[in-house]
């Protein structure tokens, strides 16, 4: 099918349907639910402003930790209104434009550039997205972070946020914020996760240190529980031509942290 694709360059950083309305709702953290629009009769297409996530994926995200295997859960991983039009994001790697029409409360529907439909319907805080006999749902949520392209609030909030203590360090503590502020590191103190993997020499989740915006120091991670374990990640191959590390390997453990 021939779509008007806007590609999301992603250069060195580059649950299920069935579950019902209560359980989507309770499966969504306090601060998702404060997002949601208001309970209104009749909703316009300018109350849909904002980014909307995927449950699949958000649902992927909470369960397992990892943003490389939640990557394609969901047909659009999110989609972001702007006035009276939306656009729809596919895997975090590409997205489409499109005009959003309403069709009668409460219910709404686009037309891509291969005059396929998309269907949207609103039930209380829940959107669903009907497209090619696929119905899925969507969460209003707060992505954005600014001077990010490659990341968002969502995979700070849902992974990493909170405080911890270093395990071989008991007087250590690290915090990590919704924001992107890590506080307790000497070298860093900024962090970004990639949600981008459609890329070499993305074989492990990605996280980034940072000092200056520049940097692009990067480690990968596991959780036991409560427990945080941060690697280094050693290159396996590297491309001359490229220039970069197209083949990772999970090198030495570094931290070692229990949350709080």
């Amino acid at each position: 099918m021939r779509l008007l694709l806007v590609f999301l360059s992603i250069f060195l950083i580059s649950c299920s349907d069935n579950k019902s309305l209560k359980d989507s709702q309770s499966i969504a953290s306090d601060s998702v639910r404060m997002l949601t629009i208001d309970s209104v009769s009749t909703l316009t297409v300018y109350d849909l402003a904002g980014d909307w996530v995927n449950l699949k994926y958000l649902y992927s995200i909470q369960k397992t930790k990892s943003p490389k295997i939640s990557q394609n859960e969901g047909e659009f991983s999110f989609i972001t209104f702007r006035s009276d039009t939306a656009m729809f994001v596919y895997g975090f790697h590409e997205g489409i434009d499109m005009k959003v029409i309403t069709e009668k409360p409460n219910n709404f529907f686009c037309v891509d550039y291969d005059n396929d439909t998309i269907r949207i319907s609103v039930l209380n805080d829940t959107m669903i997205i009907a497209n090619k006999g696929i119905r899925e749902k969507y969460i209003k949520y707060q992505m954005g972070l600014p001077n990010e392209t490659f990341s968002s609030r969502l995979l700070n909030k849902e992974i990493f946020s909170g405080n911890y203590q270093v395990v071989d360090s008991p007087k250590q503590s690290i915090s990590f914020s919704e924001d992107g502020i890590v506080k307790g590191f000497l070298d860093f103190n900024s962090y970004l996760v990639q949600d981008d993997y459609i890329d070499a020499g993305c074989q492990f989740d990605l996280l980034h240190l940072r000092k200056n915006p520049d940097d692009r120091f990067e480690y990968t991670w596991s959780f036991s529980k409560d427990t945080l374990m941060i690697y280094n990640l050693d290159c396996k191959s590297y491309d001359t031509d490229l220039d970069r590390c197209v083949e990772t390997k999970k090198g030495k453990l570094l931290y070692k942290l229990i949350k709080k």
